[in-house]
Order: structure tokens, then C-alpha cells, then sequence
């Protein structure tokens, strides 16, 4: 397994039960192979769109130090208040 499939799958782990529809996307390539951004997106609540971009090396570095998981809990909790 990749380490973006790794990151992507944490991803989806995370938040598919809040998000429908959800999408994790690759923006443009470095010279390693890897993507330079990730979008994540979704709907929430009554048709509202959810976008997030985030720089595929922070995610790494996220995931390196452990925080990776609770970062997405926090996306997580903040779009279910959001749509309370």
C-alpha cells in the first residue's frame, strides 16, 4: 500500500459516515510521483457541499507525528456542528 493510499484511506475512515458522496482528490504531481494537493469533498445536511484542500506533504507530516486521525476527527466534529 502507498503511503497516499494510506493517507486516503485514513481519510475515508474517518469521515465517509459524515460526508456523502465523498471524494478525495489529486491535485497536480511532484517530481517524486506524488500529489502536491488533496482535496476532500462531500455533502452534509440539505445539500450542502463540503471542500477542503489540504498540501499532501503537511498530511504526511501529520500522519508521521501520529495526528493525522484526530485532525480528521476534529474536520469531522466541525462539520457535524456545522450542520446542527
Amino acid at each position: 500500500m502507498t503511503r497516499y493510499d494510506q493517507i486516503k484511506e485514513l481519510i475515508e475512515f474517518n469521515l465517509n459516515t459524515t460526508l456523502t458522496g465523498l471524494e478525495v482528490i489529486r491535485g497536480g504531481v511532484n517530481d517524486e510521483g506524488d500529489p502536491i494537493t488533496i482535496t476532500i469533498e462531500g455533502k452534509y445536511g440539505f445539500g450542502k457541499t463540503y471542500s477542503l484542500v489540504y498540501q499532501y506533504d503537511w498530511l504526511k507530516e501529520k500522519q508521521d507525528d501520529g495526528e493525522l486521525s484526530r485532525h480528521l476527527l476534529e474536520v469531522r466534529e466541525s462539520i457535524i456542528t456545522e450542520n446542527n
